[in-house]
């Protein structure tokens, strides 16, 4: 849900920085010049995800915003990679895990065990 939540917020602020001229890029600029990290801003708050994932900083984002394409792309590996090493470090300190087989994991693959569920409509 945090992944999903965090790729859902990184894509609108990629179309807000291409959609030059719109209020509400005025206001990304605005905001990114005037707030510190403490912020409640959007912005910031987004500012914070970026860095998570260890992606491009904002202000160079908002300098040369990526195409939709080039940023789905790198949004998809940064976020997979992120969790997946997440997940790693889980596995070794939690025996509950130690059966999940990391290599078919991944943000938006089904586990199989969801290949035995039969649709009920």
């Amino acid at each position: 849900m945090e992944a999903t939540l965090d790729v859902m917020h990184i894509r609108l602020l990629v179309q807000i920085l291409n959609n030059v001229g719109s209020i509400e890029h005025e206001l990304a600029a605005r905001q990114l010049s005037l707030k510190d990290d403490k912020s409640k801003s959007w912005f910031i708050k987004v500012k914070g995800i970026l860095q998570k994932y260890s992606l491009t900083s904002i202000y160079d984002m908002q300098q040369n915003p990526p195409s939709k394409k080039q940023s789905k792309e790198l949004i998809n590996q940064a976020i997979g990679d992120y969790w997946k090493l997440k997940w790693i470090e889980e596995s070794s300190t939690q025996s509950s895990m130690r059966f999940l087989n990391l290599d078919q994991c991944g943000i938006g693959v089904p586990l199989p065990v969801w290949k035995s569920v039969h649709n009920n409509k």
